[in-house]
Formats: structure tokens, sequence, C-alpha cells
């Protein structure tokens, strides 16, 4: 093989480890977090009902010392209900820094946009929506 050939084969592995480099996430490849405080954080969204009742995350904001959780829950149901939601901000080890339960009614069929204010944790990173219990409206 000639000084060229192997020249030119070097410059294409080069080539490929540098491009690659490019495409790997150098927040991934150095350990440091994701969370940007200029960026709204992630919500994430658990339900013990997902057949029953739907939600939709419309925003979790940071407005001074409150956290704003904006959010739509669809009742997928015949009958009204009253659910238990709990709000809750998490760290990066998604831990529960703090937690709110609230209470709101849901008529059959319909979509209810609740607003909620929470109290501000400057190590959260992430919003969690989470339907605990649900109890039927007589």
């Amino acid at each position: 093989m000639s000084s060229k050939s192997k020249f030119i084969i070097g410059g294409i592995i080069g080539a490929i480890i540098l491009v690659s480099l490019f495409f790997i996430p150098t927040n991934e490849f150095f350990g440091t977090s994701t969370y940007n405080s200029e960026s709204p954080p992630p919500i994430v969204v658990l339900s013990n009902h997902p057949d029953d009742f739907g939600i939709e995350p419309v925003k979790c904001t940071i407005e001074s010392n409150i956290v704003e959780f904006q959010f739509n829950v669809e009742n997928k149901l015949e009958e009204d209900y009253r659910l238990e939601i709990h709000l809750i901000l998490n760290d990066k080890n998604e831990g529960s820094l703090s937690r709110e339960a609230i209470l709101v009614e849901t008529h059959s069929g319909e979509i209810t946009t609740v607003n909620h204010q929470a109290p501000f944790n400057p190590d959260f990173v992430t919003c969690q929506i989470e339907i605990k219990r649900s109890e039927k409206i007589e």
C-alpha cells in the first residue's frame, strides 16, 4: 500500500470521526445538565386512569417566585368526576421537591382548562402533573 493511499484512508477515517463527534450531544458527553433556565421546564404527565381522563399540558413557566401550571383535562367518561391531581416540582434526579394536591371537577365528555400557581424552588428542573384519584360526582 503506497503512502498516498494511507494518507487518503487516514483522512477519510479522520473525517468520519469529526463528523460523528459533531452529532454527539456535548451535554451527554461531558455530563452537564440539559436544563436551561431560559427555556420552559419539561412537563411529565402521569395518571392512574389514562383511559378515563386525558391530560394535555399547556405550560409550566416561572413567573417571579411562582411556577405557573396550565393544562387541559379531558373527561372521557359518561359521568361527572372530581379528580385529585398532584402538581409536582422535581429535581434533576426526579426527586420531588414540592407537591400540591388540587381538586378538579370534570363534566362528561368535556375538556376543562386548569390554571394553578405553585411556589418556586430554584432546584427544580421538571414539572409533573399526576392524576392520583377520581370519584364520581353524585
